[in-house]
């Protein structure tokens, strides 16, 4: 029981504890982010930046260039976070009624997959793509326990990593998972 709550500190970090490189934080900015394009794209992207800021610098002589193109950096970045702050205001938006819809279906007979798979089905993005992504990884053989954690580790929010550590120490120790769930 309490091995789950030292997980919830480890869902924001990387999975075996170590400090995150550079590239481990741009990965998870990607991912919190939910946007489509590749990391591939987002270095094409941060390059064309960079020549871009570059250039503008050049029109104040070429060692001013020197000096903004590394400027470039910045945009990018910028965006995935305004991105991923965005969609994580929808995310929480959208639990609450996530969690209602969880406890009807758990009140009516249904299992937390099967109430999951209806939130993946029903609900509108972000919150549908998360939810389809568990239940893809719990029908392609991922437990659930693994499944739920990468759930919470995925999209950086606290609301839900505490629904999943509620969820994971419910299932270890039993109790009221409609009275959890309200």
């Amino acid at each position: 029981g309490l091995h789950l709550f030292k997980d919830l500190a480890r869902f924001s970090t990387s999975e075996d504890g170590s400090n995150d490189t550079w590239l481990r934080w741009l990965e998870r900015l990607h991912e919190h982010a939910g946007v489509e394009w590749s990391l591939r794209t987002f270095v094409l992207k941060t390059l064309g930046s960079m020549l871009a800021s570059g250039l503008l610098g050049f029109l104040g002589g070429w060692w001013l260039s020197i000096f903004c193109a590394p400027c470039g950096v910045f945009p990018p970045i910028v965006l995935l976070q305004i991105q991923r702050r965005m969609r994580q205001r929808k995310l929480s938006r959208q639990l609450p009624e996530a969690f209602q819809m969880i406890s009807r279906a758990v009140r009516a007979g249904q299992t937390i997959p099967a109430a999951m798979q209806i939130i993946a089905q029903d609900f509108d993005p972000p919150i549908r793509h998360e939810f389809h992504l568990c239940c893809e990884q719990q029908n392609l053989g991922i437990s659930r326990e693994t499944a739920l954690k990468q759930l919470a580790r995925r999209n950086g929010s606290m609301e839900l990593q505490l629904f999943v550590v509620a969820l994971l120490v419910q299932s270890k120790s039993g109790g009221d998972l409609v009275e959890l769930l309200d």
